[in-house]
């Protein structure tokens, strides 16, 4: 039996159901499982998302990038020289059950120098 496919964009979840457990795996290293509970759905999903594709029974094709980089403040600070030369980049590292929260992986923080 072939399901029916459809090209989608990303939908957005209901980030309250999130579930994160910690497991073991067979040689007892610790590792996290990140899923979503099946509870009853509040919100339909938006037409044309995975998401609603998926709740529909069809197979979803969703071509993503990574690349989070946040071009209009980045200009800004390219094109404001005085501020890239007067400043010296800090780099800091935050946990993993902040990136769990969707914070970032690396931060950097800007201090006069």
């Amino acid at each position: 039996m072939s399901r029916a496919c459809a090209v989608t964009r990303q939908g957005k979840r209901n980030l309250g159901f999130l579930k994160v457990d910690q497991r073991r795996d067979g040689r007892g290293n610790p590792y996290f499982w990140i899923g979503f509970e099946r509870l009853a759905q509040i919100d339909a999903p938006a037409e044309g998302t995975d998401l609603a594709a998926l709740a529909a029974r069809y197979v979803s094709v969703t071509p993503l990038r990574l690349d989070r980089t946040d071009e209009a403040f980045s200009e800004a600070l390219t094109d404001d020289a005085e501020v890239t030369r007067s400043v010296m980049p800090v780099i800091e590292r935050r946990d993993a059950a902040a990136d769990l929260a969707g914070g970032p992986m690396t931060t950097v923080r800007c201090q006069a120098t």
